[in-house]
């Protein structure tokens, strides 16, 4: 089993069954390996006097796309691929006009580093941005996984193995797992996964918590648009992961947080 697919597994037994590892001591592992490389800062745009405002590119999408929030996501895939937000975006994140659509935009934004330092300095001596994109990386498969089973929690071994498949061809993922854990024994690797599983809790609990802000003071079709705006990142997990709006509420209300898999 390879490095990742062995720190997955353990994360998400510990996330499905947190009882056996979340209790345990936050024991921290203290890797003597330093990172090469500073961590990822996010450039500032340099047009930044003409970009449209939040709010003004708010009120074009809004009056393009009257109704957000529909049962399969149709629309926000819409608003997401249009040329308003794009540009928004690629002049917000200082990119070239050769992102054309919005899978692309998610693949050269800058990961959320602020949101992962914390967690990385617990752990890394010195992190830099091999670790904070291979967690970037690590967490989104994760993250899809839960989302997966919140909907059939049945297929648990089914969509651990589709996880490995996938996850094998994912050279950061790998880079930073060699670079960080090739010298580990497996109970390394398990400290890590406890901790790893307690991190995805605090996010997944703190997005859960921020978009139902977003519906109690916008309402599901504007705070939806305010959320794309704001958080692409986190508008890609939704429509990467959740196949319908029903499934994806039953997440943000918590609902997926203690899963049946028996």
């Amino acid at each position: 089993m390879k490095l990742f697919q062995m720190l997955t597994v353990w994360t998400l037994v510990c996330l499905l069954f947190n009882s056996g590892c979340l209790d345990r001591p936050s024991d921290v592992v203290d890797l003597t390996v330093e990172a090469a490389d500073s961590p990822v800062e996010t450039a500032e745009s340099a047009d930044a006097a003409t970009t449209p405002t939040p709010e003004q590119t708010f009120a074009k999408l809004q009056t393009a796309f009257p109704g957000v929030f529909d049962a399969e996501f149709q629309t926000l895939r819409k608003i997401v691929n249009s040329k308003t937000y794009l540009d928004f975006l690629r002049r917000e994140n200082s990119l070239d006009k050769t992102v054309q659509d919005f899978d692309q935009l998610l693949e050269v934004v800058p990961p959320p580093t602020a949101r992962y330092l914390p967690f990385l300095e617990e752990h890394f001596k010195n992190p830099g941005e091999i670790d904070v994109v291979g967690m970037h990386r690590m967490t989104i498969y994760t993250r899809n996984m839960l989302a997966r089973l919140c909907a059939n929690p049945q297929d648990i071994f089914r969509i651990l193995n589709e996880f490995g498949q996938v996850s094998d061809d994912d050279e950061h993922i790998d880079k930073w797992m060699s670079f960080r854990f090739g010298n580990q024994e497996p109970e390394g690797i398990e400290l890590f996964s406890v901790a790893m599983a307690d991190f995805v809790k605090k996010i997944e609990s703190e997005d859960q918590a921020g978009i139902r802000e977003y519906f109690e003071q916008y309402g599901r079709d504007s705070g939806m648009l305010w959320l794309a705006l704001r958080e692409p990142v986190l508008i890609g997990h939704i429509l990467n992961d959740f196949p319908d709006t029903d499934i994806f509420l039953r997440w943000v209300d918590g609902e997926c947080n203690q899963l049946d898999v028996h």
